[in-house]
């Protein structure tokens, strides 16, 4: 990756990392019905919330240029796209995740069980996957068992 790409990549990072922090309530209101924290708990909140939405935004930046490097790296087009796209969405999940949990509080067991079963079902299975993509992918051939 040339300095200007990388330059470029960490630029998106930061912009969408403080647009997410900035409007993240605005996309998702917090729900009036959400207890607050107790004192001394915000930060750890305000912490978690930072780091998933610099998550989010190096989400983004690998969307925009993973790509090449994965199907550089990979020599089957499908295999190559689904784990880069397991990889994007590895990056970004967490910030939507945590957002929906402040604007779908927990006495809404559907909305709930919806939000954990879409997400962390999801990062589950696509974790096993790449996961699978690299234990048995074979670099002398350039192919995987799958």
């Amino acid at each position: 990756m040339s300095r200007k790409t990388l330059f470029i990549a960490l630029t998106i990072v930061v912009v969408v990392w403080i647009s997410a922090m900035l409007f993240g309530d605005s996309i998702w209101p917090r729900n009036p019905n959400l207890p607050q924290p107790a004192v001394g708990q915000e930060p750890f909140f305000i912490f978690e919330s930072a780091f998933e939405a610099l998550s989010f935004g190096v989400g983004v930046a690998f969307a925009i240029f993973g790509w090449r490097r994965v199907s550089e790296v990979m020599n089957n087009r499908r295999r190559a796209m689904a784990v880069y796209v397991s990889i994007v969405w590895l990056f970004i999940s967490w910030w939507p995740h945590g957002k929906l949990h402040q604007f779908i509080y927990a006495d809404n067991i559907l909305g709930l069980l919806l939000i954990e079963y879409g997400f962390h079902l999801s990062v589950i299975v696509v974790t096993a996957f790449v996961v699978y993509e690299l234990l048995y992918y074979r670099e002398d051939t350039q192919t995987s068992r799958l």
